[in-house]
């Protein structure tokens, strides 16, 4: 397995584009996050199955930020709660792409690659200049539930696809799976003139991406994957650029806060603490001895 303390040489760069279609009644969000799931897997050491979770919630969280907030600083963040076989997910981030994840049980050990988290809830914050949030019911699958708290919470008419592909590699140092690819898109319907238009337009962007089907059918080149994207989902449509930033890996965590952390867990279970402990960043793996 990688030393996560030697993972913090590496910097994940991804990318986000944001666009909106002439008339401006559509806008799309596209991610290439290869680095920052691959990134995430490797710091929290997750098995195949938890990366397709927490890969598709960081891409959804990315995502999700670059509609609901025109902001410059704040925090978004999705926790999902379930007693399925991977526990708890959270994934957090900031407008400017910095952002971060965990999964409760990144070493689940199921059968199924693609085993579900199971039924709960999933929470959603938004911490920029007014703080709110939403909870829904979740059945455990990132993209549906992000889509029905769109629906439920935010009464905004989405579609959203996300991409999680891993590999085998066996003459990789450490750990043996790579992250292929990491994409994925959400389109919004933007409220128009009439509810006649909106239910028409949203007709034909619906026919439109069951005609495309999923990202993993898609011949997608490994450069240029976000305008790619947006160049087939905007087939023969003109489309203006709005929004293009890097998003990345990035942990705050640091000496002071996981002393903050250890006190604050021996106050509350009552334990007295010993000369030393070691207290492990569940986002990045960075081991502190305190």
């Amino acid at each position: 397995m990688a030393d996560p303390q030697l993972l913090g040489m590496k910097l994940s760069v991804d990318s986000l584009k944001k666009f909106l279609i002439h008339s401006e009644d559509l806008q799309l969000s596209v991610i290439d996050a290869k680095e920052l799931v691959e990134t995430s897997m490797l710091r929290t050491e997750a098995w195949p199955p938890a990366t397709l979770h927490l890969g598709q919630a960081l891409i959804s969280q990315a995502l999700l930020t670059s509609v609901l907030t025109k902001e410059t600083e704040g925090k978004l963040s999705l926790q999902w709660s379930s007693n399925g076989p991977f526990g708890d997910l959270y994934v957090e981030g900031q407008p400017n792409g910095k952002t971060r994840g965990t999964i409760m049980k990144p070493q689940a050990p199921v059968q199924n690659m693609y085993a579900g988290m199971g039924p709960g809830q999933l929470q959603v914050r938004k911490a920029f200049k007014q703080q709110s949030q939403g909870i829904i019911r979740s059945r455990g699958d990132v993209c549906a539930d992000v889509l029905h708290y769109l629906e439920q919470s935010e009464q905004r008419q989405c579609a959203m696809n996300l991409w999680v592909d891993l590999q085998w590699n066996e003459q990789a140092k450490g750990h043996p799976v790579e992250v292929k690819r990491a994409l994925g898109f959400l389109l919004e319907a933007l409220p128009g003139e009439s509810q006649t238009q909106d239910q028409l337009k949203a007709t034909l962007w619906e026919s439109r991406l069951n005609e495309l089907g999923s990202l993993s059918n898609w011949q997608i080149p490994e450069h240029d994957a976000v305008n790619f994207i947006a160049d087939m989902i905007f087939e023969g449509v003109e489309k203006k650029e709005i929004l293009h930033q890097k998003v990345y890996f990035d942990c705050p965590c640091s000496e002071e806060r996981a002393e903050r952390a250890l006190t604050l867990a021996v106050q509350q279970t009552g334990d007295p603490r010993e000369e030393s402990e070691e207290i492990r960043c569940e986002f990045c793996g960075k081991v502190y001895t305190l």
